[in-house]
């Protein structure tokens, strides 16, 4: 059985983590009273915010059932990844309704409170990636042929483009 090719998977996590990376980046940047850039960074984030969150959907109603199916002992590794999905979940509202503040008020006080969210989103983005990289991964990798990957990639790819999330690449613009 040869090994399927991952190479998408892993495109789209390092994408989350770049647009996470730009987002925190263009927060602590921000300059106050600054009507467009408020815009700019607000529609980047809630384009991030919903490809994140439809990642992390397709994940577990289409890749992590498939997985413990194939390898039932992860069982408690996926649930672990899932609270961290919730609490993810948690800091992308979080995020959100001070990003709604940010956009009306454009104050370098909501676009500090947004930069410390997205900071903390971010660095456990980077946790949660990580262990999906180093151990979900190469599970599938093991467990799956070319042609049953290749087929939850499709249903995970159409799973996902009706929950919100996009093409690989980046989502945000700054």
């Amino acid at each position: 059985m040869s090994a399927p090719d991952m190479t998408s998977y892993r495109l789209l996590h390092q994408g989350l983590r770049e647009d996470a990376t730009r987002l925190h980046a263009a927060l602590r940047a921000f300059r106050a009273d600054d009507d467009a850039d408020a815009r700019s960074v607000v529609s980047s984030w809630y384009a991030f915010a919903g490809e994140l969150r439809a990642h992390h959907e397709t994940e577990e109603a289409i890749v992590f059932p498939q997985l413990v199916e194939l390898v039932p002992i992860v069982v408690p590794h996926i649930e672990c990844i899932q609270r961290d999905h919730r609490r993810l979940e948690e800091l992308t509202n979080e995020s959100s309704s001070v990003m709604a503040a940010l956009r009306h008020s454009a104050s370098a006080a909501d676009a500090a409170t947004a930069a410390d969210l997205v900071g903390a989103l971010s660095e456990l983005l980077e946790h949660v990636l990580d262990l999906e990289d180093e151990d979900v991964l190469p599970l599938l990798g093991r467990h799956m042929s070319r042609a049953e990957y290749a087929a939850m990639e499709l249903a995970a790819t159409n799973y996902a483009r009706c929950h919100g999330g996009r093409a690989i690449g980046s989502h945000v613009e700054l």
